[in-house]
């Protein structure tokens, strides 16, 4: 029971050999050791060990800092605690989009440190100390431009050390516009003198709503919150008139959809006369008049499953082929073209590395392996010319919810997708393509806001 002393293994050779060490004397004492005498190894350092970038220090001897013995009694493994580290980072956004001008994101931190520090660079500039982690909204400026976005983030733990972690996106462009999910009054209304008249929007978009313009018979109300109405009584007349109303709906970027109306007010006590109900022109569906194609998905509706889902027009294929023959402006192909091609369909027709020239198709046989082009192509193409499929409209318009994809080239004019609808062709996607950010992993969704439809996708309104 009584401690003769603690002296250091010699480092010279032959300090171990086998089983038999040789000890230093601590200064001029006597080192007596007998038979039976029982010792213990012990590790001694003048200052405490530094363990980081997660690594382990570990032992089965006691452990000496100076002269303090921090275990007394051997055990199977002294570890040392984990140290402080982010292990992961990502940027989130409610509608798992790539972040855009005017929009938001939150930025989540896996890491047990209790605060975190965010700094932000490239597309726009911004410090957090001490960032609600996961939690808070970081709003992206409307009048940033697209570009690189590098956040890093620091967390600082009890002991003063410290471990950071960097996440990389990209903020795109926003090119959609906000949908218009509903108007009231709706097209053939009619109200006497004095009525009550409402006025109301219910929209949505997937960066958010900047405002709202109502124009009612020339006196225009702006709104920047919903829930978004206004409520008046209808003018005095001495007989009927038309009242224009004009509701335009503007995202953070600029965009914005429109929507044109007429209510009819009757003199006071005159009889309601039944008045035709005028089309609202956004009824789901397809339609294509005169070049200008337009898809209206119907958004939103829920079906059984409570999935949202809107219209999805899928463009028959034109496809790429080779010219086996030539009569006229008549082609025979090594492959067939679908028939629904006389409706847009086109070719550009290639020679080597160079366009011959775009020639509209008229006509395709039954077996789709001839088609009929316009008369221009008759002394153009040859055999051996390759031929890739083009669909070409003079508008195009997708809307609530609706999907037009086509394996083909697409053309337009001018085309307008709303915030809800997706474009996607051999040439050009809409929204782009910049991969989405993960969901944040601990925030659950927010309730839509009055006057706001529910998002059409994962996510929730903004």
């Amino acid at each position: 029971t009584t401690l003769k002393g603690t002296w250091r293994i010699s480092t010279a050779a032959g300090g171990i050999v086998a089983k038999t060490v040789v000890l230093v004397p601590n200064a001029a004492e006597t080192i007596s050791i007998l038979p039976a005498d029982k010792w213990q190894g012990v590790y001694r350092f003048d200052v405490a060990a530094a363990v980081t970038s997660g690594a382990t220090l570990a032992t089965t001897d006691p452990f000496r800092i100076g002269g303090s013995l921090l275990r007394a009694e051997p055990v199977s493994t002294v570890a040392a605690a984990t140290p402080l580290a982010i292990r992961s980072l990502s940027l989130c956004t409610d509608a798992g989009a790539p972040p855009k001008p005017g929009g938001s994101f939150t930025v989540c931190a896996d890491t047990d440190a209790r605060e975190v520090d965010l700094e932000i660079s490239g597309a726009f500039e911004a410090r957090i100390a001490g960032y609600a982690n996961c939690r808070d909204l970081i709003s992206i400026p409307g009048s940033v431009r697209p570009g690189p976005l590098k956040i890093v983030a620091s967390a600082k733990g009890g002991d003063g050390l410290t471990a950071s972690s960097i996440v990389h996106a990209v903020v795109v462009d926003d090119e959609l516009s906000p949908v218009l999910v509903s108007v009231e009054p709706t097209a053939a209304t009619t109200v006497h003198a004095g009525d009550p008249l409402r006025v109301a929007v219910e929209t949505w978009d997937d960066v958010g709503i900047a405002s709202v313009a109502i124009t009612l018979g020339g006196t225009r109300t702006v709104l920047t919150a919903p829930p978004f109405e206004i409520r008046v009584l209808a003018p005095a007349v001495s007989s009927s008139e038309t009242l224009p109303v004009l509701v335009e709906v503007f995202d953070p970027s600029g965009n914005v959809s429109r929507h044109e109306t007429i209510v009819t007010v009757l003199p006071s006590g005159a009889p309601r006369a039944f008045v035709a109900p005028v089309p609202a022109g956004d009824e789901p569906g397809v339609k294509l008049e005169e070049g200008r194609l337009s898809v209206n998905g119907g958004w939103p509706w829920r079906d059984a499953d409570g999935e949202t889902r809107g219209k999805t027009l899928e463009l028959p294929a034109i496809g790429t082929h080779v010219v086996l023959g030539t009569e006229g402006a008549s082609v025979a192909l090594d492959g067939s073209v679908a028939r629904a091609a006389v409706h847009g369909g086109a070719v550009v027709v290639r020679r080597g590395g160079e366009i011959v020239g775009r020639f509209r198709i008229l006509s395709v046989s039954e077996d789709g392996l001839t088609i009929r082009l316009e008369s221009e192509a008759a002394e153009k193409i040859r055999e051996g010319d390759f031929l890739e499929g083009n669909w070409e409209f003079d508008s195009i318009e997708l809307v609530r919810g609706a999907r037009l994809v086509s394996s083909d080239a697409v053309s337009a004019r001018s085309v307008r997708v709303d915030a809800s609808s997706i474009f996607l062709s051999r040439n050009r996607q809409i929204p782009l393509s910049a991969p989405a950010p993960s969901g944040c992993p601990v925030r659950g969704a927010r309730a839509d806001a009055p006057g706001t439809a529910p998002v059409p996708y994962g996510g929730v309104a903004p």
